[in-house]
């Protein structure tokens, strides 16, 4: 069975909008019991404020923050894959370019379909009007 996805594997993690390394990450996971947790943790967000924890909790609670980051984001739209080495900020601008990269060949490939379905309507116009042409007279 495939593992769920987690805040914990998602670039957008921060606190106080920095990027949260794999070794925070790690501690993070565990909660505290096997190291020693990040500076501020309570402070952990989704950069892209995709999370309920406001409306549960009321100022920064380090359990609120746990339950967030354990939530299944199988299904999260601003889910991106962890990339050490960059900020929240590069995450954003690479998830934005793969999204115009991914616009652009839709493009394309409208524009190629397009362009044969018009080849083969005029050649079977032409070509019906050249019978018509000599059926008529």
């Amino acid at each position: 069975m495939d593992k769920k996805k987690t805040c914990l594997d998602c670039g957008f993690l921060t606190i106080h909008g920095f990027e949260i390394s794999r070794p925070e990450r790690i501690m993070l996971g565990t909660h505290g019991q096997s190291a020693v947790m990040p500076a501020h943790s309570e402070q952990t967000r989704c950069f892209k404020n995709l999370w309920i924890y406001d409306l549960i909790y009321s100022g920064d609670t380090f359990n609120g923050v746990i339950e967030e980051i354990e939530r299944n984001r199988d299904d999260c739209p601003g889910f991106l894959p962890y990339e050490a080495g960059l900020t929240p900020a590069q995450h954003l601008e690479s998830q934005l370019e793969k999204r115009k990269e991914k616009l652009q060949w839709r493009i394309a490939k409208l524009g190629f379909w397009g362009a044969l379905f018009g080849g083969i309507v005029g050649t079977l116009l032409y070509q019906f009007f050249n019978w018509l042409i000599k059926f008529i007279f």
